[in-house]
């Protein structure tokens, strides 16, 4: 089915559902590519579990509520600022143009940057930034036509502008992650799409795993929400900003909330002083602990401690 006259109601659960299915597709493949920011195997998973959670919604707005509230990992958590983004600059019910994207594209990849303390260069954020600069091109299924190119070969380009990527002969995972959502939306849109044989090419693992140089055994992936003011939040990104990286924060969807909510993502060594950090804030609640050392996203011990002292 294609929907050469939608707007963003009409295409949001369809786009989102193609964007699921080919990421369950090739979720495996993207995991294996995975060699940054921490070579733990699970970009794939954590874009489809946050792809996952928009699909099932009912609505643009419920959709990128969920993907807020389950994001995942790094990736995870960069595309539900993007995607968060995207749809309230289009609108729901908005004229959905070429003109109008190339709007909302752009504010996207803003507002994904800017919720970044470190933007590391040939990464899902290219992506981003490639698609905000693209072209217009012709009427909407040429358009999204084009941006699938446009996002193929960004992806392509990150085998060389990532330094982990090149070194182990493959390409950015969430990168390759981003491209096939962009191509689920001119899927669905018109039915044009990148073949799959041109695509598949970036689908191979790294041929030498060029793990960093700092050891990640003792290391976790720390997820959480919080209530602040903005004020506080600066206060925090720079408390946290030396206890680990990967630091990226979300302002929350939802419009008109006081205070503002907001999704914190942190890889770190210090998950006790992170946590004391945040909490300083303001009580965290959707506070997820997983393990960075083997690559499995399992759940780390702190998991296990009571959060609500």
């Amino acid at each position: 089915m294609s929907y050469p006259t939608a707007d963003m109601l009409t295409l949001f659960t369809p786009w989102m559902r193609q964007a699921r299915h080919h990421l369950r597709r090739f979720e495996e493949e993207i995991n294996a590519m995975n060699v940054f920011p921490v070579p733990d195997a699970d970009t794939g998973s954590n874009l489809l579990t946050t792809v996952s959670a928009a699909a099932e919604a009912s609505s643009p707005q419920e959709g990128i509520q969920a993907a807020f509230h389950r994001a995942r990992g790094n990736s995870g958590t960069l595309f539900s600022a993007w995607l968060s983004a995207l749809v309230r600059s289009l609108g729901v019910e908005g004229r959905f143009t070429p003109e109008a994207l190339h709007v909302a594209l752009f504010t996207a990849a803003q507002a994904a940057e800017k919720t970044m303390s470190a933007p590391a260069e040939g990464t899902i954020l290219s992506v981003m930034q490639a698609l905000a600069k693209a072209p217009l091109t012709g009427e909407m299924p040429e358009h999204l036509h084009s941006l699938a190119q446009v996002a193929v070969e960004a992806a392509r380009a990150t085998g060389q502008t990532q330094h982990e990527a090149a070194q182990a002969h493959t390409y950015d995972a969430g990168a390759v992650g981003l491209f096939i959502v962009i191509n689920g939306l001119s899927i669905v849109y018109s039915g044009r799409q990148v073949p799959e044989t041109e695509y598949t090419q970036l689908l191979k693992p790294p041929s030498r795993l060029n793990t960093p140089h700092r050891q990640r055994q003792d290391e976790v992936e720390l997820i959480c929400e919080l209530a602040a003011d903005v004020s506080k939040i600066a206060q925090l990104r720079s408390d946290l900003t030396p206890l680990g990286d990967s630091l990226t924060i979300v302002p929350a969807p939802e419009a008109g909330a006081e205070p503002q909510r907001w999704l914190v993502h942190l890889h770190t060594a210090q998950p006790d002083r992170a946590v004391e950090r945040v909490r300083q804030v303001a009580e965290p609640d959707n506070l997820r602990f997983t393990s960075l050392a083997d690559g499995r996203h399992e759940p780390h011990p702190s998991t296990d401690r009571p959060q609500d002292g």
